[in-house]
């Protein structure tokens, strides 16, 4: 049998699928990454290069660009939960347990965005889920990756959208009242992710935020549902608003999660998810601050925190205070309510050992009655006088100051 020799036409049409499918990645990932979603490159469903950093920020243009050149691409995951606006996937192993909810819910079935996957269905939409929770018949991810259209399934099949994505933002779903998520079956998990993590279908990219490793093992007792709700309001109360604020709420969300029985005692490990969770929504105003930063700074704020969120620790060095003698330095000063400011001021030192500690003229006013204006006069004569340091300035609101007068009683 004679073997007829490749032309170059022959070449081009064994290669024309290939460069097609390079193409379509190309344009719909780029497509993904318009919406705001973190979309990353994936080898036979292991990520191309270092993508752990995009579980907090969404790559730019040219770093998505750069992935899908690699060669051997064969597909685009990607990154569920805050960092994609809250995308989150219904993911249906059991191709029978998807078509059983879609005779319940029509409607619903016919408007969210549906991928045929290699073994079964993923239904996308938006919400405040943001862990992983695995269930009897596959998971719904609200963190982690899912591979997107037009991917390949290691087995050859495509992943292929069968309701088609809206011009629009998708919608915000209740993952229980749609019935994606039948009440008591949901087993929740979380791990740890690493750079080695592969992105499958079973893991959906290993990388889970939410309420953390130490629900699972206080669970037994414990509302899981109602933690969940009060880590995620915890998060969004103590998200900085502006520039200059990281410090100061990293150190509110350590006091409101220390508020928490379930997590005073908690091991630092057992919080990391959840500082990361906070991280990510707080990119918008802290822009590029490496993850690693505010997980330190919150490890630090957790040793330090003394009153945790509910007690009012104000009201408690005010009231030590005014049992404690002026300062030597309060002599400088003649109306008496500028001493006691004073007293509170170096008694809150005290609190704060070698941290400096926030003060607003609002609340000095509030204490020692004097309206905002005479309290800021006085905190600032206070410190042209070298017995306050501002540490950091807070505009209109509270300063960090440190203490510089004499800390022993007299």
């Amino acid at each position: 049998m004679s073997i007829r020799p490749c032309t170059t036409k022959d070449q081009s049409a064994r290669h024309a699928p290939r460069k097609s499918n390079e193409a379509s990645l190309k344009t719909e990932g780029l497509s993904y990454l318009a919406r705001e979603w973190s979309v990353i490159a994936v080898k036979d469903k292991k990520a191309v290069g270092r993508w752990k950093e995009f579980q907090s920020r969404r790559p730019s243009v040219e770093e998505l660009e750069t992935m899908l050149g690699v060669a051997g691409v064969t597909g685009i995951a990607v990154i569920c939960g805050p960092v994609s606006g809250g995308l989150t996937c219904r993911d249906f192993d059991d191709p029978a347990a998807y078509e059983q909810w879609r005779q319940v819910h029509p409607d619903l079935a016919a408007t969210l965005p549906t991928v045929k996957t290699g073994r079964g269905y993923h239904v996308y939409f938006r919400s405040t889920v943001r862990s992983i929770r695995h269930l009897d018949d596959g998971e719904l991810r609200g963190n982690g990756c899912c591979l997107l259209p037009p991917s390949i399934h290691p087995s050859g099949s495509p992943y292929a959208w069968i309701v088609p994505l809206p011009a629009a933002e998708l919608p915000f779903v209740d993952p229980v009242q749609s019935g994606l998520v039948p009440v008591g079956t949901e087993r929740t998990e979380w791990t740890e992710c690493t750079e080695k993590d592969r992105v499958t279908e079973s893991n959906g990219g290993v990388c889970h935020s939410g309420a953390t490793q130490h629900v699972t093992r206080i669970r037994n007792g414990t509302d899981i549902r109602d933690l969940e709700e009060r880590i995620e309001q915890a998060i969004r109360a103590t998200l900085p608003q502006r520039p200059g604020e990281r410090n100061r709420r990293i150190f509110d969300l350590a006091r409101h999660l220390k508020g928490m029985p379930e997590l005073a005692g908690a091991d630092l490990r057992d919080l990391r998810p959840i500082v990361g969770q906070w991280h990510s929504l707080a990119l918008s105003v802290i822009t590029t601050m490496p993850f690693e930063d505010t997980w330190g700074d919150f490890q630090y704020a957790w040793a330090n925190v003394r009153f945790a969120k509910g007690d009012d620790p104000v009201q408690t060095i005010l009231q030590r205070s005014e049992g404690r003698p002026f300062p030597v330095e309060a002599d400088l000063y003649e109306a008496v309510n500028t001493r006691r400011l004073l007293r509170f001021c170096r008694e809150f030192q005290r609190e704060a050992g070698e941290n400096p500690f926030f003060l607003s003229c609002r609340k000095a006013g509030e204490l020692f009655g004097m309206d905002h204006r005479t309290a800021a006069r006085r905190l600032k004569a206070m410190c042209g006088d070298g017995l306050l340091e501002v540490v950091e300035s807070g505009g209109m609101r509270a300063n960090r100051y440190r203490y510089r007068g004499i800390l022993d009683e007299a």
